[in-house]
């Protein structure tokens, strides 16, 4: 039987199923190219299908899971296992942010057979295609596989601009089941990509890592089809840009937001964006986003402290965090800001936290993410956690254990972990999206309470809602 099938499995993000946000992009895009090559094509996210939609029939070439690091490989293993129970003979193919950052640690993995690394789309053709014609896997680049119990490396493959892969086929996958539903304003929105990578360096990312700072723009007018279509398609009012870096060309972003307005698109927007891109963008252009339909942009801030901000490799100052947030600000646009505590230092995480009050106090419209910092692979980062006593996993199944939300690192104690889940739920509840009234303005009150005094003893209302499972 010819096999003219692939089937792309996207992990669950959590055991909960918490974590769904919009289409599963990356396993989308390889799907996509294969699609559009004539390999037929199957794709399940377990985020939000059942493992029996998995199939495994004899036309199958492979199957290939695509999973970040941490839960996502958990589900990934549990994918494979039963693959290679019911479907021995189909081979195990890993993609992804973590296959592609640990590419050897991953092939030791019985349950793995072949890894691609960095963009899968052309590499997922050819692999498909020498599968199906029984041709050697050393002739496909970007990929290691397994061959008389060794494992085997091919040619590198060089990155491809945005023109020779094919456009995200929404088509694959059942749409009603990934829109976004914005719940402060009641928004619809789809995710999109106008672009990949980024040319920065931070120290944590992996971005910096799988595309050595190389940026690839979707053209203008592609884009500006693509979301008019989008819109027209599927009823949405609002996109979501999952770009790692929206705002890199000032004059790009100008185009392609006053394209959005003369086509009428009446949609809001959100995106993520650098501080010292948006410090740099006249009021005419911050006028244009929010005529255009900016609602929200997520910044990076990452740390209140510049001497952590300089380690990791931002290279941007505090100043620049606190202007960009402000003009945001001005023009009516919600400053959502990332920040992470538990760095390879014993003070960081008490002056974060007082620069995020700090900037509340200021500013109408902002919220905030606060992660504790996970070394996950990749980056400058990385390499100084271990310098400092971080001692990484050397297996799938340990990695799979890691989560943004749980304390990975030796520096970080017990007491500052309580204090920082502490400030998180009453920053939560103290500045909550939207009006609330009776007792959740009561919370809401003595929230921003304990916050401007520093008072987080006996939290009857924390433990309450975690009581509750609302923490």
């Amino acid at each position: 039987m010819k096999k003219d099938k692939v089937i792309l499995v996207y992990p669950a993000l959590s055991p909960t199923g918490q974590g769904h946000r919009g289409a599963p992009l990356s396993s989308l895009a390889v799907g996509s190219h294969l699609a559009a090559n004539g390999f037929k094509v199957k794709l399940v996210d377990l985020r939000v299908d059942p493992l029996e939609a998995l199939e495994f029939g004899e036309d199958v070439a492979y199957m290939g899971v695509s999973a970040m690091t941490g839960y996502q490989i958990h589900s990934a293993l549990e994918v494979c296992r039963i693959y290679r129970e019911k479907a021995p003979g189909i081979p195990l193919v890993w993609g992804g942010w973590h296959a592609s950052l640990l590419p050897e640690e991953t092939m030791r993995h019985p349950l793995v057979d072949i890894v691609v690394t960095g963009q899968g789309e052309i590499t997922a053709l050819e692999l498909a295609q020498a599968i199906q014609s029984g041709a050697s896997l050393d002739s496909v680049a970007g990929i290691l596989h397994k061959r008389g119990g060794e494992t085997v490396k091919t040619a590198e493959r060089p990155l491809a601009g945005m023109d020779q892969i094919t456009p995200i086929n929404y088509g694959l996958i059942r749409m009603d089941d990934h829109f976004i539903h914005d719940p402060t304003t009641g928004v619809k929105m789809i995710s999109y990509l106008a672009s990949r990578g980024c040319p920065y360096r931070c120290g944590f990312c992996a971005i910096t890592t799988v595309y050595n700072k190389r940026f690839f723009n979707v053209p203008v007018p592609q884009v500006l089809d693509e979301l008019e279509g989008l819109v027209k398609r599927y009823g949405v009012n609002g996109i979501y840009f999952e770009d790692d870096n929206l705002f890199i060309n000032k004059q790009r972003t100008e185009d392609v937001l006053k394209g959005m307005v003369d086509r009428g698109l009446k949609v809001r927007w959100t995106g993520l964006a650098r501080a010292d891109r948006i410090i740099k963008f006249e009021p005419e252009l911050l006028k244009l986003m929010r005529d255009s339909g900016c609602i929200r942009i997520l910044i990076g801030a990452e740390s209140g402290s510049q001497e952590m901000l300089d380690l990791m490799d931002k290279d941007v100052d505090l100043e620049e965090t606190i202007r960009s947030a402000q003009m945001l600000d001005d023009y009516g646009i919600e400053g959502d800001l990332s920040f992470m505590v538990g760095l390879p230092d014993p003070h960081e995480w008490k002056v974060t936290l007082d620069f995020i009050m700090m900037m509340r106090k200021r500013l109408k419209h902002m919220h905030i993410k606060l992660f504790f910092y996970t070394p996950y692979p990749g980056g400058r980062l990385y390499d100084i956690a271990q310098e400092r006593g971080f001692v990484p996993p050397d297996n799938l199944e340990d990695w799979a254990k890691f989560e943004l939300h749980k304390v990975t690192t030796p520096w970080v104690s017990r007491e500052m972990e309580q204090h920082v889940n502490l400030f998180r739920f009453y920053f939560r509840y103290g500045y909550p999206n939207q009006a609330v009234k009776g007792m959740k303005a009561a919370l809401a009150s003595l929230s921003r309470w304990r916050l401007d005094n520093k008072v987080f003893s006996l939290p009857v209302e924390y433990n309450l809602y975690r009581a509750l499972g609302k923490v």
